[in-house]
């Protein structure tokens, strides 16, 4: 494909000039009743190969052209049609040859264009697996105390397990009798607090004991 960057279009397109300008294709109109005599003057002209009638007609009424669709409206639309896909297939290459493709170790704006292998996803997900650590904990109304390191979360409440790492990310599912009660304190899991332990924030002391379904943790490798 021969683009001519100096016109900033196609040199095997001439009725293009695309890119470096969006492509004008000329409006059409829908023949009128006072432009029908002329259409049929016009292909009574055509049938007869009458080509001086023709061209008497089309610059004596100048609503003709615009009704008739010929071959230098379609070849208008044929070299804009091919100078866009032109324009796309390059614009793809490029993009292609510059990707990172592959690349376990990416790092910066090279993520943003960068696949990973198989074996990474599988260490992925091999060391990003959810660990339960406990089932059916009760909190009892008692066991939340003043909290003042958060901001908007009056109250928390500490759970503690040796089993929980600093690096570990904490979930907390309360049962079905709980989630509302939950809710409506805004309990927060604040999992940053190190190993041993995590710290369930809310903005005030629920009015029942809160049950925790199942204590889970994502462990990363």
């Amino acid at each position: 494909m021969a683009y001519n960057n100096a016109t900033e279009s196609y040199d095997e397109y001439p009725n293009s000039q695309f890119p470096g300008k969006i492509m004008d294709l000329p409006n059409m109109v829908d023949v009128s009743a006072a432009l029908r005599p002329i259409v049929d003057q016009y292909n009574t002209a055509w049938i007869n190969n009458d080509t001086a009638a023709i061209n008497l007609l089309i610059s004596n009424n100048p609503d003709l052209l615009k009704a008739l669709f010929n071959a230098s409206k379609f070849n208008t639309l044929s070299d804009n049609v091919k100078s866009l896909q032109a324009w796309n297939k390059q614009k793809l290459i490029e993009a292609t040859a510059n990707a990172v493709g592959i690349k376990d170790d990416a790092t910066g704006d090279e993520q943003l264009i960068n696949a990973y292998s198989v074996k990474k996803m599988n260490s992925i997900i091999e060391n990003h697996t959810g660990i339960e650590l406990a089932t059916n904990i009760t909190i009892p109304i008692s066991s939340w105390v003043s909290n003042t390191s958060v901001s908007g979360f009056n109250y928390s409440y500490t759970y503690n397990n040796s089993a929980i790492l600093a690096t570990d990310e904490v979930y907390v599912e309360f049962n079905d009798e709980s989630v509302m009660n939950a809710s409506k304190i805004s309990v927060h899991v604040k999992s940053d607090g190190g190993a041993g332990s995590f710290i369930l924030l809310a903005r005030k002391i629920p009015k029942t004991e809160l049950i925790i379904k199942r204590i889970e943790v994502i462990r990363r490798g």
